[in-house]
């Protein structure tokens, strides 16, 4: 048997799977265009113009300069790309958990910049499109950072 804070785990995650399976993807496309040189901070103001349910369309990915159709490479290769970057510790919004150097956690340094939490809602909004759209991301947090997000 599991324990208790691992079977509140399954079950959020069971919750989350059932209200995502109940968002319908909306119809039109949702294109970002961006610098990969600069992926962080072009993605973080076209992201935060749009409105939820746009993030719900079928992303529409060019990197600037670069030549080629997204049928979902472009999309997938922007989420990896950007996660990288927008987890990366230099930016001061996450550490390296003190268990291992794989797991993230939220700094509790985060403050020093003034718009640390426009850029965790901006971080919230890019989970949130890779969930949705079955992508991933380029790291992996501390189990309790996952309980919070469910």
């Amino acid at each position: 048997m599991l324990p208790k804070y691992r079977r509140d785990l399954v079950a959020k995650q069971k919750i989350l799977k059932g209200e995502l399976s109940a968002l319908q993807p909306q119809s039109g496309h949702c294109r970002i265009e961006v610098s990969r040189q600069e992926i962080f901070e072009e993605s973080y103001r076209l992201v935060m113009k749009m409105r939820a349910k746009d993030l719900r369309k079928r992303l529409m990915v060019k990197f600037r300069g670069e030549e080629g159709l997204d049928y979902g490479g472009v999309a997938r290769e922007w989420l990896y790309l950007l996660s990288h970057e927008m987890l990366n510790p230099q930016y001061g919004l996450f550490q390296y958990s003190t268990e291992s150097t794989y797991t993230l956690q939220i700094n509790p340094d985060s403050g020093v910049n003034p718009e640390h939490l426009s850029y965790f809602h901006f971080v919230g909004r890019i989970i949130g499109v890779a969930v949705f759209h079955g992508h991933y991301i380029d790291g992996g947090f501390t189990k309790p950072f996952y309980k919070m997000l469910l």
